[in-house]
């Protein structure tokens, strides 16, 4: 199934409920709180107690990381970055018995001629019953508002 709304772009579904994916991507594109120590996007520094973390206030754990790779250049760093941030963001889903498992992976998105131009992200889940699916997000770096 493949989603072709603006919101959904680049969004495609195997074995997944569209109501699940949305519950995936509520929380990979929602804003977690950066930790003490992230360098932020708009400074480029480490985050501070005093700094403007983002989140939200009234559980600044929601969400994922994913937007402090606004900035970041296409690298191994990056994606492996796009993975620890999805599977963190993810894990409640399984701690609360929405998803039995889930797997994140990233990859480059790659124009005809094999250059780099983005980060495509899988999400690979068992559900409590047992039924297997994935959620392919191929709109991930222009969802965080970068440019190749």
């Amino acid at each position: 199934m493949n989603l072709t709304s603006d919101m959904h772009a680049g969004l495609l579904l195997d074995d997944v409920t569209p109501k699940l994916a949305q519950i995936v991507l509520n929380r990979l594109l929602s804003n977690r709180a950066a930790e003490i120590g992230d360098v932020l996007p708009a400074t480029g520094k480490p985050a501070t107690h005093a700094d403007d973390r983002g989140g939200w206030w009234a559980d600044p754990t929601f969400g994922s990381r994913l937007w402090l790779l606004t900035r970041a250049k296409l690298t191994g760093e990056a994606l492996a970055r796009a993975v620890t941030y999805a599977d963190e963001a993810l894990q409640p889903l399984v701690d609360s018995g929405i998803l039995g498992t889930v797997a994140a992976s990233a990859d480059y998105a790659r124009e005809p001629n094999g250059r780099a131009v983005g980060i495509d992200l899988l999400i690979e889940v068992t559900q409590p019953d047992g039924s297997k699916g994935s959620i392919r997000y191929d709109g991930l770096w222009k969802a965080l508002g970068n440019t190749p």
